[in-house]
């Protein structure tokens, strides 16, 4: 698709989708010759989700740059990318994960981690038992169970 139908697509100004392919946020399409680029529905989707970084959470290009690349990153783990996702949702700076008033904190969130099985928290596995785990109230007969 040329750029025109991008910015249909995505709903985003032409003008804004080339400002952002200069300043490195938004891949430039594949040539198709000299004056003509292709883009396909990836550039749409990431041109939807620079405009959700931009107009929601008021993001700078630098912040959607630092996103976008680790998202881009193929070394980089699901879990990375989520936390990353959730300091800036929630406009907290990535060094807090290391901020020793948060420890208490961070431990409790590993502990429910550990409790649930959860995979890439730090530490252990600690297995608990469902036997262990509140019961859910019994229902009367008038009540159906949910499985």
């Amino acid at each position: 698709m040329k750029l025109s139908e991008m910015a249909v697509r995505s709903g985003v100004a032409s003008s804004t989708l080339k400002h952002w392919i200069r300043v490195g946020i938004l891949p430039p399409g594949r040539l198709r010759n000299k004056t003509t680029a292709v883009y396909d529905q990836r550039h749409v989707d990431r041109a939807q989700l620079i405009a959700l970084m931009r107009d929601e959470y008021r993001a700078s290009v630098e912040q959607i740059r630092a996103l976008t690349s680790l998202i881009d990153d193929e070394e980089s783990s699901t879990l990375d990318v989520m936390n990353a996702c959730q300091f800036f949702a929630l406009g907290t700076p990535p060094a807090s994960a290391d901020d020793p008033a948060l420890a208490p904190f961070r431990e409790r969130t590993h502990e429910l981690m550990r409790r649930r099985d959860w995979r890439g928290y730090p530490g252990p596995p600690n297995r608990v038992s469902r036997t262990h785990w509140p019961r859910p109230p019994r229902s009367d007969s008038t009540t159906t169970s949910m499985i």
